[in-house]
């Protein structure tokens, strides 16, 4: 910014409204990464990682299943196999 001075002189002048430019680079300083977030996302990862292990085994149990009912001459589906499930953990447990 330029302001009139003694003498109608020009002269520069500094406002706090602006920033003032530097030359050279400009250093970044990346913030610290909050050991909460990362936890939880550590959690979250682990969960999603069960849930797919399981889901993995479900499929490959209902295939296994599947094909030991048809050498058996029974039809067995998806509701059926949870069914047996049962049955076997509620027999186990008496």
């Amino acid at each position: 910014m330029a302001v009139f001075g003694p003498e109608q002189m020009l002269l520069p002048a500094y406002s706090g409204y602006f920033v003032a430019l530097n030359p050279g680079p400009q250093v970044l300083e990346a913030a610290e990464q909050s050991q909460v977030l990362a936890l939880v996302l550590q959690v979250l990862c682990a969960l999603i990682l069960i849930v797919l292990v399981l889901l993995l085994s479900l499929c490959l149990l209902q295939r296994y299943t599947k094909q030991v009912a048809e050498a058996q001459g029974v039809e067995m589906t998806l509701t059926n196999s949870f069914r047996y499930f049962i049955f076997i953990v509620s027999a186990t447990e008496h």
